[in-house]
C-alpha cells in the first residue's frame, strides 16, 4: 500500500518542480517504452506458445488415433491367440492319439516280424517237403516204368 508523503519543504522555486516533472515524465516514457517491448515479446512468445500447443494437440490426437488401432490391434491378436491355443490343444490330443497308433503299429509290425520269421521257417520246411516229394514222385515213377515194362511183358 503506497503511502503519499507531503514534502517536508515546499519547492523553492517552480523551475526545479519543472526539472523534476520532466525527469519523471521521461523515465514514465522509458517504462512506456519497456513495458511496450515487453508486450510485444510476451506476445510474441505466447504466439509462440500457442503454436507449439497446437501441434502437441495435433499429435496427441495422432497418439489416440494410434492407441485407438493398438487397442484394435491387441483385441485381434487376443482372438487370435485364443484361437491358436485352442489348435495347440487339439494338436496335443491329435499328437497323443498318433502316440497311442504307433505303440499299436509297432508292436503290430512285432508280431509281423513273428510271423514272417514262422512263414519262412514254414516255407523252408515246405521247400524241404517238396523236395522229398519230387524225390518220391521221381521214385515212384521210375518203380512204375518198370511194373509197367513188367505188366506189358507179361501182358504180351
Amino acid at each position: 500500500m503506497s503511502v503519499r508523503k507531503s514534502p517536508a519543504t515546499p519547492p523553492q522555486n517552480g523551475h526545479a518542480f519543472a526539472v523534476v516533472v520532466e525527469e519523471i515524465r521521461g523515465q514514465f516514457r522509458v517504462f512506456g517504452e519497456a513495458l511496450a517491448g515487453l508486450r510485444e515479446e510476451m506476445d510474441r512468445r505466447f504466439d509462440e506458445v500457442d503454436r507449439r500447443f497446437d501441434r502437441v494437440e495435433g499429435d496427441i490426437g495422432l497418439l489416440k488415433a494410434d492407441v485407438a488401432q493398438l487397442k484394435t490391434d491387441v483385441g485381434l491378436l487376443k482372438t487370435d491367440v485364443g484361437v491358436l491355443k485352442t489348435d495347440v490343444a487339439l494338436l496335443k490330443a491329435d499328437v497323443g492319439v498318433l502316440k497311442t497308433d504307433v505303440g499299436l503299429l509297432k508292436a503290430d509290425v512285432a508280431q509281423l516280424k513273428t510271423d514272417v520269421g514262422l512263414l519262412k521257417t514254414d516255407v523252408g520246411v515246405l521247400k524241404t517237403d517238396v523236395s522229398l516229394l519230387k524225390t518220391a514222385v521221381v521214385e515212384h515213377s521210375r518203380e512204375l516204368k518198370g511194373i509197367r515194362a513188367k505188366l506189358d511183358r507179361e501182358v504180351d
